[in-house]
């Protein structure tokens, strides 16, 4: 979306990261459309896991808390 800070990554352990400048990133998608697709397919993967997790929450109050941080990334 071209917004500074658009994405987080939070590692569960030791991780390697490194940056891609965006016109890289784009370009690799182009040029790699497997990659583009296993992205969109974790998108979706992502999504479908939290709609079901935002549906069953009934009420509790930690549990909405804790989604709404994952969902758009704020601290409450």
């Amino acid at each position: 979306d071209g917004r500074s800070g658009s994405a987080t990554v939070r590692a569960s352990g030791d991780a390697t990261l490194a940056e891609i400048p965006r016109e890289v990133f784009r370009l690799l998608l182009r040029d790699e459309p497997t990659v583009a697709w296993r992205m969109m397919e974790r998108l979706v993967h992502v999504i479908r896991c939290l709609d079901k997790r935002v549906a069953g929450l009934h009420g509790c109050h930690e549990e909405v808390d804790r989604t709404h941080r994952e969902l758009f990334l704020v601290n409450l």
